[in-house]
């Protein structure tokens, strides 16, 4: 698990809507030290978080994508099997964040360990 990182859990209050997200309950207690944001910030609250993360990983969203905007070291979970085309993801950020604070990886390919062990990397 991260110890060298608070992890931020964040989004709209319909996140936490089980019909909307079944997925969401089992981050969160899969995450016991995270911090519950989800429907607790305004956008400016927000884009706050997002500018002083040392990092931020999370599904292809306007957060994520915000986030890379700002500066903040980004990794996006993409879904091979979605239906983003695949030039989605380089489309969304501008080209000067590519490579340098924004990543994308295959969800089916990353672990907790794998992402923790870029994370490190990337920051060092």
């Amino acid at each position: 698990s991260i110890t060298w990182a608070q992890p931020i859990i964040a989004g709209a209050s319909w996140d936490m809507d089980p019909e909307m997200d079944p997925k969401m309950a089992e981050l969160l207690k899969l995450c016991p030290s995270a911090i519950n944001m989800l429907g607790k910030t305004t956008m400016a609250q927000l884009f706050g978080l997002l500018r002083g993360a040392s990092a931020v990983i999370g599904i292809p969203s306007g957060l994520e994508f915000a986030a890379a905007y700002l500066g903040a070291k980004t990794i996006v979970l993409s879904n091979a099997q979605a239906y983003f085309h695949p030039m989605f993801y380089v489309n969304a950020v501008p080209p000067s964040c590519i490579g340098v604070n924004y990543r994308v990886r295959e969800i089916s390919r990353v672990t907790p360990d794998s992402l923790e062990g870029e994370l490190r990397e990337w920051s060092s």
